[in-house]
């Protein structure tokens, strides 16, 4: 590598560093999309902008693509995908993806996809000053949010055999999706 190509690699390392690695929100679709494994997970959320309270929603389908007519993907029970949603400013509200120790068998037929409702999980510590949020939005089966900036993360936890320590792991993770709620 010439002089000048080892300098244009090494400044673009240097403003990479400086630059926030979270996507800007937009006003326009967000759409993310994950293959692995014969399985297709996609999410996709009108817009990246929106107003306190207001509902966004989240529509998600699993589909398996594979070249069997059907796939069974083990996992917990109202699994298998999972939603994080972490505050990257202000409170620094996370809901994690919390979920059952049962291992549950779900079927899923070639080429259709699988509508996955929005789900929320968490827990809090009842003496936590924000307890009465936390209990209002637990409650709320809808996603509203107070003004701040957002990433929400969806993924795939399962295992492609039967339950147990061997089995082959289904893990598919779509990249974050950032929301700015002002």
């Amino acid at each position: 590598m010439g002089r000048s190509a080892a300098l244009v690699v090494a400044v673009l390392v240097f403003a990479a560093w400086g630059c926030d690695a979270s996507p800007a929100p937009t006003t326009a679709p967000l759409n993310a999309k994950a293959i692995g494994d014969g399985f297709v997970l996609e999410t996709s959320i009108p817009k990246g902008v929106w107003s306190p309270g207001e509902v966004i929603p989240v529509a998600t389908t699993f589909t398996w693509t594979g070249a069997d007519q059907k796939k069974t993907v083990w996992t917990f029970g109202s699994g298998p995908v999972t939603f994080d949603l972490k505050q990257l400013d202000g409170r620094r509200f996370s809901m994690g993806s919390a979920h059952t120790a049962d291992c549950a068998p779900k079927t899923f037929t070639r080429g259709i996809p699988t509508p996955i409702p929005f789900q929320k999980s968490g827990a809090w510590d009842g003496s936590d000053p924000d307890a009465p949020f936390y209990q209002q939005f637990f409650t709320d089966p809808l996603l509203r949010l107070p003004a701040g900036r957002y990433e929400l993360r969806v993924g795939v936890v399962g295992q492609l055999a039967e339950c147990s320590r061997n089995a082959r792991s289904l893990d598919l993770d779509l990249p974050p999706i950032v929301l700015e709620v002002r």
